[in-house]
């Protein structure tokens, strides 16, 4: 049986893995002038969103629910968890400006706002056992 404290933590750490790739992808689009930052995080949190869904369903919840309906739902239920964190992060940048490390803090705070809300949707909505 699996505990939510371990479910938390396996989806602390897929978080952590969709974190250095919204991070990655938001600092090389900014970095090479691809986009501006939001434009740039809007688009690193879709594609870091997209692994997260997958690895939360395998690793995390175990879950058999899958395909694109799943992924539309996880996309859909999390856009404002998304929101929230996109907000911070903007924040971040309005206060503290749009260095490479003030981008990576704001990338991060963003994270950490919405980790809790994210697992809650994840586990009771997107994932919820349905057998």
């Amino acid at each position: 049986m699996k505990s939510q404290s371990d479910e938390f933590l396996r989806f602390c750490a897929v978080g952590a893995l969709g974190f250095v790739v919204d991070t990655a992808v938001t600092l090389l689009m900014v970095g090479s002038q691809l986009a501006t930052p939001l434009v740039s995080r809007v688009f690193a949190f879709l594609l870091a969103a997209s692994v997260t869904w997958r690895l939360n369903g395998i690793f995390t919840f175990q879950s058999r629910s899958g395909g694109l309906k799943n992924l539309s739902i996880y996309l859909s239920s999390t856009a404002l968890g998304g929101t929230i964190n996109i907000l911070t992060y903007l924040g971040w940048l309005k206060v503290f400006g749009s260095s490479q490390w003030s981008i990576l803090a704001g990338v991060a705070c963003g994270s950490v706002v919405a980790l809790v809300f994210n697992f809650s949707v994840s586990k009771y909505i997107v994932f919820a056992a349905k057998e």
